[in-house]
C-alpha cells in the first residue's frame, strides 16, 4: 500500500478480540517507524513508554481514562508518549537541550550557533515552544499507526488519560524524568471486526474534503 491506501484505510478502532503480547519484530518494525518522524534538532523530543505484557499492561491502564483502560488492556501493545517541557529543556544552561542536540558538535561554529538560535527562540516564542513536545508526539504517533496499519494490526490513539495518575505510575517506576510530561496513548492490536461500532466505523470513515478546510493565499 502507499501512504494515501494506508491514510485511508487506517482508523480509529474501539475494541479488540485478544491480548496476545506484541512480537519483538513487530515492536521494532513500529519504533522504527516512530522515531522517523519529523522533529526539529530532537529539541522537543518525546520519547515513547511501551506496555505489551499482561502485566505490564494492568500496571498502566489506570492512567486512562474509562473505557480506554479495557483498550489498553485488550490491546498487544500500548505506547505512552511523554514529552519535554520548554523549562526542562532550557534549565540548566539548556542542559537537556544539549542533551538532545548532542549529534552536533557544539564547540564547532555551526553547533555553537544552532545551540545559541535554539536557546533564543524558546526564550522569545514561550506561547508557542511551551507545546512542542506535544507537536512531537503527535507526530510520532501518526507514523506508529500508520506503520501499524502497514502491518495489518489495528490502532488507537487516546487523549483520555488520567494525567496526574498516569505521571505518578510512570515515576513509581522509574519511566518519567523531572520535567517530563504525559502526552497521549496509542494502544495497537487485533480489531474486533465482529464489533458493531468498529464495523460503523470502519465503513463510514467521516473526513472533510479539501476544499472544506484548506484554503490558498492568491
Amino acid at each position: 500500500m502507499n501512504f494515501t491506501e494506508l491514510a485511508r484505510k487506517r482508523h480509529t478502532t474501539k475494541v479488540y478480540k485478544n491480548t496476545q503480547e506484541m512480537p519483538q519484530d513487530i515492536l521494532d518494525q513500529l519504533l522504527e517507524a516512530t522515531s522517523l518522524a519529523p522533529t526539529a534538532l530532537g529539541a522537543e523530543q518525546a520519547r515513547v513508554i511501551v506496555a505489551r505484557t499482561k502485566e505490564a499492561k494492568e500496571i498502566v491502564a489506570p492512567g486512562f481514562m474509562g473505557f480506554n483502560a479495557t483498550k489498553v488492556l485488550t490491546s498487544n501493545a500500548t505506547f505512552i508518549f511523554v514529552g519535554q517541557t520548554k523549562k526542562y529543556l532550557i534549565d540548566d544552561e539548556a542542559k537537556h537541550l544539549k542533551e538532545n542536540i548532542s549529534f552536533f558538535d557544539l564547540n564547532s561554529e555551526m553547533g555553537k550557533n544552532t545551540l545559541s538560535g535554539t536557546v533564543g527562540w524558546y526564550n522569545n516564542d514561550a506561547s508557542r515552544s511551551e507545546f512542542l513536545d506535544i507537536i512531537a508526539a503527535g507526530n510520532k504517533s501518526s507514523y506508529l499507526t500508520l506503520k501499524a496499519t502497514e502491518l495489518n494490526l489495528a490502532s488507537t490513539i487516546m487523549t483520555g488519560l488520567n494525567y496526574d495518575t498516569m505521571e505518578n505510575i510512570l515515576r513509581d517506576h522509574n519511566l518519567l524524568a523531572e520535567g517530563e510530561r504525559a502526552i497521549l496513548g496509542v494502544t495497537v492490536g487485533t480489531e474486533d471486526e465482529t464489533n458493531e461500532i468498529n464495523q460503523n466505523i470502519k465503513n463510514h470513515k467521516l473526513r472533510k474534503p479539501a476544499d472544506q478546510f484548506a484554503a490558498e493565499i492568491k
